[in-house]
């Protein structure tokens, strides 16, 4: 049997306002979803990876939900062929039933003695603030980069041609005809403890590729926007990609059905089948002169405070630890890997 594929996508990330969560409508489409909750160090994750690889060897396609806070850990499993969906429902991404039983069920994997874990109260309730106080400061300095990107941006947008920039956008419509009546959204670029991760690359991999290259606010969200636009009219599916310190503004646009996607040409390595786009070409002067050295910086600050929240989550996960029941957390890992099996051979 073939092995299945892998995919990776970012469903949720540290922004300018705080942790902003597409898990919702990553989920659109599962009417098997298991919701997995308890404490730090119990399991989750390796669960999670666990049933990925089982569903990868059983031929099916898989998508993995990393974790923008802590590289080595997963938010969530997705086999959308099954429509199945396994997920940390914790905070900061906490999830909750919408059709408990019917569509979702929860899975306490909280298998751990109070006892042991009273004593250290005071110590947890420490790091637990010293966290938020890490975060607090990411989110200053992602807000500092955002302010500094939209500043350039906005500076450029006085510049742009409009009218050359709404025929770049029918051109392109015109070439793609897009069909697509859904639209989903995920973040391609997010500030982890190891610093900017970029995931464009490998969403793209077999792709045909349009690269958009020039200075921010030279039409490049316009023109995304107006595409999906025109792709929502004539019924099949798209998908957004966004960068963790601007949620709302797409960056990449996926066209499923076309196998094409519109790319930021930074965020990729060129290949010889690309078509590239300098979007520079619509302003009417010169760009406003860039910024990144600043904005890097700003992002680069943001990490560090991510990784110091992640070293004190670290700690945590050191005291819960030898109060969990390991051994009951597996037979619930198995019980869950069980109905997966059955899953996988009632759709066979």
């Amino acid at each position: 049997m073939k092995k299945g594929s892998a995919t990776f996508s970012y469903p949720g990330a540290m922004t300018p306002a705080g942790f902003h969560s597409y898990y919702r409508e990553g989920l659109s489409g599962c009417t098997h979803i298991y919701i997995l909750k308890g404490g730090p160090g119990c399991g989750k994750s390796t669960l999670m990876r666990k049933i990925g690889l089982l569903l990868q060897e059983q031929g099916q396609d898989v998508e993995y939900w990393p974790c923008s806070s802590d590289d080595a850990s997963l938010d969530g499993v997705i086999c959308r062929s099954l429509g199945l969906a396994v997920v940390d429902g914790t905070a900061p991404h906490t999830l909750d039933p919408l059709y408990p039983g019917a569509v979702e069920s929860l899975v306490n994997m909280g298998c751990w003695d109070e006892a042991q874990l009273r004593p250290h109260l005071a110590q947890m309730q420490r790091l637990s603030e010293e966290s938020s106080s890490h975060y607090a400061k990411a989110r200053q300095h992602l807000a500092t980069a955002r302010q500094i990107s939209q500043t350039e941006a906005e500076a450029n947008r006085e510049a742009l041609d409009t009218q050359r920039l709404s025929a770049l956008c029918r051109s392109l419509t015109a070439d793609i005809f897009c069909r697509s009546e859904s639209v989903r959204r995920f973040f391609i670029s997010v500030v982890t403890p190891g610093g900017e991760q970029h995931i464009a690359e490998e969403l793209t991999e077999g792709m045909q590729r349009i690269l958009l290259k020039g200075p921010r606010g030279c039409g490049q969200t316009e023109l995304l926007q107006t595409i999906a636009q025109a792709a929502q009219l004539n019924g099949q599916s798209c998908a957004f990609g966004y960068r963790a310190i601007l949620p709302q503004e797409p960056a990449m646009l996926l066209l499923n059905e076309q196998k094409l996607a519109i790319v930021p040409a930074e965020l990729v390595q060129v290949r010889e089948d690309d078509r590239i786009i300098d979007c520079a070409a619509l302003l009417t002067g010169a760009p406003t002169p860039s910024r990144n050295a600043a904005v890097q910086k700003a992002l680069d600050a943001a990490a560090a405070e991510i990784g110091a929240a992640h070293a004190l989550h670290d700690e945590l996960e050191d005291i819960y630890r030898p109060a969990i029941d390991f051994a009951a957390v597996t037979r619930i890992g198995d019980e869950l890997l069980t109905k997966i099996q059955q899953l996988i051979a009632a759709q066979a």
